[in-house]
């Protein structure tokens, strides 16, 4: 039997991923709307192995058509970042790391925030998707600590949380994040 907070959470991908088709779509030039087909089919894995695992019948949607002549080489229009997803969530953390190297980003991930700073360490993240509820170390203390790192290249801090209070928001910009998404993040927002 699946769990409901599974369902909800896969329907509330899918929501994003119509949106990410509508604002992208197939006959456009080449690069982004790629993207958008590559995240669509990477999800189509994941959810089926996430329905799987949760005791659920894999549904099979069938991916839109996708004309030949976008299947021309691309001119990626962003820059491969290294990126570090920050959440004690396994599902959460990983689903957004795939749907990022799915865009050609170089991405790590850590469940802690003591090994979120070992691993910016070692990676040198040039952006991190930080959630702000860890156990231990919190997120706020992450990014403070982050922050105070030397670094070859400037870093960007987003903070992934589902606080949304005008306080929460405050904090975050007085430590130094640079963005706040609510979870479930808006895809829309993460090109």
């Amino acid at each position: 039997m699946p769990d409901d907070r599974l369902t909800a959470r896969i329907a509330a991908v899918e929501r994003q991923l119509d949106a990410l088709e509508q604002d992208f779509p197939t006959h456009a030039d080449g690069s982004l709307a790629l993207r958008v087909r590559e995240l669509r089919a990477a999800w189509q894995a994941l959810r089926e192995t996430l329905e799987r695992e949760n005791g659920a019948e894999p549904s099979h949607s069938p991916l839109p058509a996708w004309p030949e002549e976008s299947l021309r080489e691309e001119k990626l229009s962003y820059s491969r970042r290294r990126i570090l997803v920050v959440d004690d969530n396994r599902e959460v953390a990983d689903a957004l790391a795939m749907l990022l190297k799915v865009m050609g980003h170089q991405v790590e991930v850590a469940r802690s925030g003591e090994k979120a700073l070992e691993a910016a360490r070692a990676f040198d993240p040039q952006l991190v998707f930080l959630d702000i509820g860890l156990p231990g170390i919190d997120g706020y203390e992450v990014a403070r600590q982050l922050r105070h790192m030397p670094r070859e290249l400037p870093l960007t801090l987003v903070a992934l949380t589902g606080h949304g209070r005008a306080e929460d928001r405050l904090r975050a910009q007085e430590i130094g994040f640079d963005h706040f998404l609510l979870k479930p993040a808006d895809l829309n927002k993460l090109e």
